[in-house]
């Protein structure tokens, strides 16, 4: 069974095919976390991306984001030959992406009978070639309760280049990620992937820190904005978070706060609208109003000489001088 699942999974990442079939497309800008290779893959805790395992082949190539183009990519997949079967991968990125969105993680178990949303790429290029199906969960295969079933329902079928896209739930919680897609004609079986809540060990060793957005805006003339983040850390934290430039942190239920692992809590943070930094613990930092900076107010002039400063000659000086100048010229 493990070696034709695998072998549906490899197919359905190589046969060429455009985006999810009668899907809904969704605009790549406003969903950032999302990267695509080849496979689909999301954006968590900055510098990772959470994928299917059989989709590694492409982490040579890279990935690319919507925001800040394409970066490398160290593939992570989890263990092969255990108890159980997951076709789960983090790839870690050389740089941080500048994402706006994001999607936490969930643990929880998935009942039947629930409404299921995948989100992919296929493969398509462009800002509309995301989209989603959304399909309903039945019993898993007998013998693999780690393993996510779907049901056709005609709201998208999933095709090749969607393999490693998240599942999630009605909360918007990633709860599986997708291996392969396929109607079969008895079960109505459409999709199957892997359970996130079998992962909960590898991921946090992987991570073991927050997953955040990267970069969040204030209106332009400032105000305050909640940031939530996700704690992905192996044990319980505690809030070190600190603010610099134009961003102060004024509340939030993280503040002071000691986070479980997969908690998600949050940050009120104000600014005027320009540049700040909110920096959760070591190198992971939410750019506050990137880009935005201060205007520079020119100097007032003074009102006697007409100059912005006192060691600056004015208009009248200048003239007194020309006129003394002019009259030595006559004296000689």
């Amino acid at each position: 069974m493990k070696k034709t699942l695998l072998a549906i999974a490899l197919l359905s990442c190589s046969t060429s095919a455009l985006a999810i079939k009668d899907g809904t497309a969704v605009d790549w800008s406003q969903n950032d976390d999302m990267v695509k290779m080849n496979c689909t893959g999301t954006l968590i805790a900055g510098k990772w991306v959470l994928t299917a395992a059989h989709c590694s082949k492409n982490a040579p190539q890279g990935v690319n984001t919507v925001n800040s183009g394409r970066f490398t990519a160290t593939a992570n997949n989890y263990p092969a030959g255990g108890p159980i079967a997951l076709d789960i991968g983090l790839w870690q990125l050389n740089g941080v992406p500048d994402t706006h969105a994001i999607q936490f993680l969930s643990m929880r178990n998935v009942e039947v009978g629930e409404h299921i949303r995948i989100t992919g790429f296929g493969a398509g290029v462009g800002l509309q070639d995301l989209a989603y199906a959304e399909q309903i969960t039945i019993p898993p295969t007998e013998g693999r309760p780690e393993w996510l079933t779907l049901k056709f329902t005609g709201n998208g079928q999933t095709i090749s280049g969607d393999s490693g896209a998240p599942f999630t739930d009605a909360d918007g919680l990633i709860i599986g990620v997708h291996t392969h897609g396929g109607i079969d004609p008895e079960t109505g079986e459409q999709a199957s992937g892997s359970r996130l809540s079998y992962a909960k060990d590898f991921i946090l060793e992987h991570i073991n820190s927050w997953h955040y957005p990267t970069v969040a805006n204030t209106p332009t003339n400032g105000g305050t904005i909640t940031v939530n983040v996700q704690s992905l850390h192996i044990d319980s934290v505690v809030d070190n978070a600190t603010a610099s430039g134009d961003a102060t942190i004024t509340g939030g239920t993280c503040a002071g706060a000691i986070v479980n692992s997969f908690d998600i809590c949050s940050y009120d943070v104000a600014s005027n609208g320009y540049e700040g930094t909110v920096t959760l613990d070591d190198n992971q930092t939410i750019t506050i109003n990137k880009g935005r900076t201060k205007p520079v107010t020119p100097p007032t002039p003074d009102p006697e000489t007409g100059s912005s400063g006192g060691g600056s000659l004015g208009f009248l000086s200048l003239l007194s001088l020309l006129g003394l100048g002019l009259l030595r010229v006559k004296q000689k």
